[in-house]
């Protein structure tokens, strides 16, 4: 590990007031890590000290004894630390992994009393990621963490699976009407279904709650049906009361737990389930108003979890349709929320998945949803409307050409001076604001078209300004 600059006084009260992880026989060359860092094992590793209380994530990845390059699939483990804490553990040969039984309290005991000895043995925790660890995982309690890891407390990036039925002779397959295995396969489909069906092994499997597979109550009609496909809020609502009664927000534990373990722990069966878990919020319209503190901290999470993926990443290669584009347009251009629209603004401006309407919103010098007042928290107010000065002004309407029909080029609202009312600052004519709320499903091209014509309007003095 990498020498940490700091005040020996500093250090010294972060040694004894900090946890301890120790980890014995761990082989040379192993791939460790604890929450965003990772190193590769020297001889003389025992684990790390001065860890600042709370929950932490520690992976690794063995390697190859002959081939120092064949790195093993990466692993993991969630603890919950004590200040002033120390967990010992130990390295399995057989199994290539750590032991996660505890040692026993003679042991412990015995190492605390000489861990300064130890001390030249541990490596520092590295406080210069810690702001970023937190801001991933705030929401994960020592109780969402428990609720959550498998059985066997080992996150492994690839599944231990089995299969359900073990059809270990031919007349088993003749059984199961299945061909025998000598024979070819005729086509792609018939190779698939030969494919015997996987089970993960008891115990290993994250347990992430089970989310609402039919969207709509018992004896809906069809009406409601269609509306509650639409507005996945009644499915959510289910899922709160029955997986999250006492407290909702613990919903986006479980979604920064799916994250850490997808981001840190590659396991592909938790990014399928944050994308599932963040779509069911996303399309939730009634429960954003419902729940308005769960929303505006889902937009924190968001901010920080965005930042630590390519925007590519997940565009599919087929469609080119980009996942978080269509997810996150339903709360940006449905929600009344005023506040979850501008922490929607903010991601599509930070991150660089701003729609082709919200630009021409920025260039027609019309506020987005990030310039009301007031800030989303956790961000600065700096971060919530684009400065001015990071804005080129629009430019000034060209005439039209000779000859050319239809309406010139409408004034932007620097141009025509003319005073906006709170309705049309969000490009929705005032009529509409007020029926449909200003989270209307209206297009935003066609909003600022009609805001910016009515601008027009009051500037030439009628209707019939704006046309030749």
């Amino acid at each position: 590990m990498a020498a940490i600059q700091m005040d020996p006084d500093l250090a010294k009260q972060l040694f004894f007031e900090g946890a301890t992880v120790v980890i014995l026989n761990m082989p040379k060359g192993t791939e460790f890590g604890i929450d965003y860092n990772s190193w590769e094992v020297g001889p003389k590793f025992r684990g790390v000290k001065m860890i600042p209380p709370g929950v932490h994530f520690l992976h690794y990845s063995s390697v190859d004894k002959a081939n120092p390059r064949d790195v093993g699939p990466r692993m993991g483990f969630f603890l919950s630390l004590q200040q002033r804490g120390l967990t010992v553990l130990r390295w399995n040969a057989l199994q290539e992994e750590v032991d996660l039984s505890p040692a026993p309290k003679a042991e412990v005991e015995a190492m605390r009393a000489n861990l300064q000895e130890l001390d030249q043995f541990l490596g520092p925790y590295p406080y210069a990621t810690l702001k970023k660890w937190i801001s991933l995982t705030n929401f994960v309690s020592e109780a969402t963490m428990e609720r959550l890891q498998p059985e066997s407390r080992q996150i492994c990036a690839f599944s231990d699976v089995l299969p359900v039925l073990s059809m270990k002779h031919t007349k088993d397959r003749v059984r199961q009407n299945l061909p025998q295995c000598g024979t070819e396969c005729k086509s792609y489909q018939e190779g698939l279904a030969r494919l015997p069906e996987m089970k993960p092994r008891a115990g290993t499997e994250i347990r992430f709650s089970e989310l609402p597979t039919q969207m709509f109550p018992v004896g809906a009609t069809p009406a409601e049906i269609t509306r509650h496909s639409m507005d996945l809020s009644y499915a959510l609502e289910t899922l709160l009361s029955k997986q999250f009664p006492t407290n909702p927000q613990d919903v986006l534990g479980e979604l920064q737990f799916a994250f850490v373990c997808f981001l840190l722990g590659n396991v592909y069966e938790a990014f399928e389930h944050w994308k599932r878990l963040l779509n069911l919020l996303c399309r939730s319209e009634a429960a954003m108003v419902k729940h308005h503190t769960l929303y505006i901290n889902l937009i924190s999470i968001l901010y920080h979890q965005l930042g630590e993926i390519p925007a590519d990443f997940f565009v599919d290669i087929v469609s080119q349709d980009n996942f978080l584009t269509s997810t996150l347009q339903s709360p940006r251009d449905t929600n009344p929320v005023q506040t979850l629209g501008r922490g929607v603004y903010v991601l599509e401006k930070e991150h660089g998945w701003a729609s082709r309407e919200c630009e021409k919103l920025i260039a027609l010098g019309l506020d987005g949803p990030g310039a009301a007042a007031g800030s989303v928290p956790g961000f600065g107010r700096s971060r919530v409307a684009p400065s001015p000065a990071r804005i080129s002004p629009p430019p000034a309407p060209s005439p039209p050409r000779s000859g050319s029909r239809g309406r010139a080029a409408p004034p932007s609202a620097a141009a025509s001076g003319a005073p906006r009312r709170p309705e049309e600052r969000h490009g929705a004519p005032a009529d509409r604001g007020r029926d449909r709320g200003l989270g209307g499903r209206t297009c935003e091209r066609t909003r600022a078209a009609t805001a910016a014509q009515r601008r027009a309007e009051r500037a030439g003095g009628g209707r019939g300004a704006g046309r030749r």
